[in-house]
């Protein structure tokens, strides 16, 4: 609990020592910039049609089953959705017609829990100033070494929370999510024992970006060997390196492509 209160302290300090834009924010916001260039030519932007939100969905869906959570026949619209998504920011990662990723954001509603706080039996005073970060899916073919899709998904959703007035993430993770997480320097501090979620034994967490700094680094940028932090061999992870070809079009409001299937699927 000390290292939690210290935490919170030290975001206090780095978020209101400039009325403008601190250090600590730009100097985050240019490497998340930085990960999303890495991540082309896949781009992100916040699902605005019904169908980018059914493609979401049905990604979520392919994941779910490939990954033992869910039974075809729980799912029969072959959708995976829960009471958070009508409210929630949507992010969709698209390679021309293909969805290569998607993620989802649930703010914080007064006299509603967020989603990791429902199921873990938490309460809001774990929340400062956060959001839920959860449902993230790549699909398969765009599991690269170093993971830049993956990475490039949390990037683009750092910068929906930080349009809307947010810096903290509340989510459940896996000790190996975890292990990678603090890998990157980002700090991960538990609020509660693990259990059964998702089909897999998992805690709930916090992270606060703007407490991890100087630590946090994405190493990703640096060329870490991801096999080294459990990306190799899992899963399918392991296909070509997807080095930019291009610089991206960042929050790009071009018409929704049609939803393409049929690489398969891969969550955390």
């Amino acid at each position: 609990m000390a290292d939690f209160q210290e935490q919170l302290s030290l975001v206090r300090t780095v978020e209101q020592t400039d009325d403008g834009l601190s250090p600590t924010l730009a100097r985050i916001d240019a490497l998340a910039q930085k990960v999303l260039a890495r991540s082309w030519p896949v781009q992100f932007r916040i699902a605005g049609s019904a169908s980018e939100l059914t493609a979401s969905l049905q990604l979520r869906y392919e994941v779910a089953v490939e990954q033992g959570w869910a039974e075809p026949q729980d799912l029969p619209a072959e959708q995976e959705s829960d009471a958070y998504d009508p409210q929630a920011v949507q992010i969709v990662g698209w390679d021309r017609a293909v969805l290569a990723a998607t993620a989802r954001l649930v703010l914080p509603e007064l006299g509603r829990g967020l989603p990791t706080e429902e199921a873990f039996g938490l309460t809001p005073q774990h929340r400062p100033r956060c959001v839920d970060v959860g449902r993230l899916c790549v699909r398969r073919c765009y599991r690269a070494q170093p993971p830049w899709v993956f990475w490039g998904l949390l990037c683009q959703s750092w910068f929906e929370m930080r349009a809307r007035g947010y810096t903290g993430i509340c989510c459940s993770v896996t000790a190996s999510m975890a292990r990678i997480y603090r890998a990157l320097g980002l700090g991960v501090t538990a609020l509660g024992p693990p259990r059964e979620y998702w089909g897999e034994k998992r805690f709930p967490a916090l992270m606060l970006p703007t407490a991890s700094v100087p630590d946090l680094a994405f190493r990703a940028v640096e060329g870490v060997d991801w096999r080294d932090k459990g990306f190799s061999g899992r899963r399918g992870s392991t296909i070509e390196d997807a080095t930019p070809a291009a610089a991206p079009r960042i929050g790009s409001r071009d018409p929704p492509p049609q939803n393409a299937t049929g690489c398969g699927a891969w969550g955390v």
